[in-house]
């Protein structure tokens, strides 16, 4: 576990510092969202919110509020 941990951290440094220090403001924006929509994704589940529907909702309501 500790392994792939390393191996996600050494593949996404580089990634991370390259949108914070050269991408375009609009482009970094975009990507950030849709990283964020993903854990609140991931944070439905994790809320025991049942069923797709719900867990869409919920990310609809973070992306309209983003």
């Amino acid at each position: 576990m500790l392994r792939q941990r390393l191996l996600t951290a050494v593949s996404l440094i580089p990634l991370v510092a390259w949108g914070v220090l050269v991408a375009d403001s609009w482009l970094f924006a975009a990507i950030l969202a849709a990283v964020l929509l993903l854990c609140a994704w991931e944070w439905g589940r994790l809320a025991g919110l049942r069923g797709a529907l719900q867990q869409l909702l919920y990310v609809a309501l973070c992306g309209l509020l983003m």
